[in-house]
C-alpha cells in the first residue's frame, strides 16, 4: 500500500492544486513548479494521515485487519477530467471539484452504512465480475506504481523501434 504515498500526490498535484498558473507567469514558470511541489508535499502528508485514520477506524471499530487508503480512480478522474492538467482551460475550479468529491464521499458513506451498497453489488453484478474487479484494479495500480513517470521506474517504454 506504500505506492499510494507516491502516486496519489503526484496525480493530484498534476491538477495544480491551489496554485494558479496565471499568478506565476504560466504553467511552465519556476514559481509555479515550486508552488506545485509544495502542494505535493502537503498531499503526501494528508494521504498518510487519512490512511492512518482509516486504518485505525477499520481496526478498532470494525475489528478487521484491513488496511485502507485513498481511492486512485476518483483521484485520476478528478485531476484529468474535472480540473484538468495544471487546471488549464476547464470551467471547474479545484475548490469546486473538491466539493463534488466531498459530496460523493458522503453519498458512498451513507450507502455503505445503510447496507444498500452491499445489496446493489450483490444483485447487480455477477460473482465472476465481483471477484475479478479487485484483482484488475490491483494489477493496474501496480503497473502505475512501477512506471517511470509515476513510480519506481521498473516498467519502462521500449525505445528501440523495429
Amino acid at each position: 500500500m506504500a505506492y499510494i504515498l507516491a502516486v496519489n500526490p503526484t496525480i493530484l498535484a498534476d491538477s495544480g492544486g491551489t496554485c494558479n498558473p496565471n499568478d506565476y507567469g504560466g504553467p511552465f514558470a519556476d514559481g509555479y513548479f515550486v508552488c506545485k511541489e509544495d502542494v505535493k508535499r502537503q498531499l503526501v502528508v494528508s494521504t498518510a494521515l487519512v490512511s492512518m485514520i482509516a486504518c485505525f477506524i477499520m481496526g478498532f471499530w470494525a475489528n478487521l485487519p484491513i488496511a485502507l487508503s485513498c481511492g486512485m480512480g476518483m483521484n485520476a478522474y478528478f485531476t484529468f477530467n474535472f480540473v484538468g492538467f495544471h487546471g488549464l482551460d476547464t470551467p471547474i475550479s479545484y475548490q469546486t471539484a473538491l466539493t463534488a468529491v466531498l459530496i460523493e464521499g458522503i453519498c458512498f458513506f451513507v450507502l455503505a452504512v445503510t447496507g444498500l451498497r452491499y445489496y446493489l453489488i450483490k444483485t447487480l453484478f455477477p460473482e465472476p465480475v465481483r471477484l475479478a474487479v479487485p484483482a484488475a484494479i490491483g494489477a493496474f495500480l501496480a503497473h502505475l506504481g512501477l512506471q517511470t513517470a509515476e513510480g519506481l521506474g521498473v516498467v519502462v517504454g521500449d525505445i528501440v523501434s523495429l
